[in-house]
């Protein structure tokens, strides 16, 4: 790889390690807004529909808390440590 080449492997990795942390902080809101408004048992299977069509709810809170859980002790291990060194800021 020339240089370019590197700086450019490095940018993508860094952009992706800010979209990972990203995402994370945006999980983690939503997860608070399932807790604060108790949408783990008031979300309608009968209203999803669209570009969710065929995607259950219990899917999507599984990811919220199940997921989100396993991934934040990932990050709680020292990967967090990784991922903020070199996030773009």
């Amino acid at each position: 790889m020339n240089a370019i080449d590197t700086n450019t492997y490095i940018t993508q990795i860094r952009t992706q390690s800010t979209n990972l942390l990203t995402t994370m902080h945006k999980l983690q809101a939503l997860e608070e807004k399932r807790i604060a408004l108790d949408l783990g048992t008031s979300l309608n299977q009968a209203d999803v529909g669209g570009d969710n069509d065929g995607i259950l709810i219990t899917d999507c809170m599984a990811v919220l808390t199940t997921t989100l859980s396993a991934l934040q002790t990932v990050l709680d291990a020292g990967h967090a440590t990784n991922l903020h060194k070199i996030a773009i800021v």
